[in-house]
């Protein structure tokens, strides 16, 4: 949960992750440009998105015609064993190599952050 004012005209709100009591609190959070409620939502959202604890998991892939490259804030779907989950992609390396037959290999190599809890 987390506080947000805008300063002089602005307004005050409670933003709160769903599915939580809303019982941790963050730091509050002051700014002019909060003046609206849709000013206050996305500004709560990244301020809760950066806190918790995170996993950072690296992982290769080929690209192929339907697997495409990774974009840095692409939401990610990720099955381990019987469980999926979701992350964001954080970074994404490309490379490629060819063959002594003059077969091409592109590859991307990609950091998926996951919130744990």
């Amino acid at each position: 949960m987390v506080w947000l004012r805008g300063e002089q005209q602005g307004i005050s709100a409670k933003v709160k992750r769903a599915g939580t009591a809303g019982n941790i609190a963050a730091d509050d959070i002051s700014a002019q440009l909060i003046v609206d409620n849709q000013a206050a939502r996305t500004a709560g959202t990244n301020a809760l998105a950066d806190t918790g604890n995170k996993l950072n998991i690296n992982m290769s892939l080929p690209i192929m015609g339907d697997l495409p490259p990774a974009t840095p804030g692409m939401l990610i779907g990720i099955r381990e064993g019987v469980d999926v989950f979701k992350g964001t992609c954080y970074s994404v390396t490309i490379s490629a190599s060819v063959s002594d037959t003059g077969y091409i290999d592109i590859e991307q190599t990609i950091t998926v952050v996951r919130h744990v809890a």
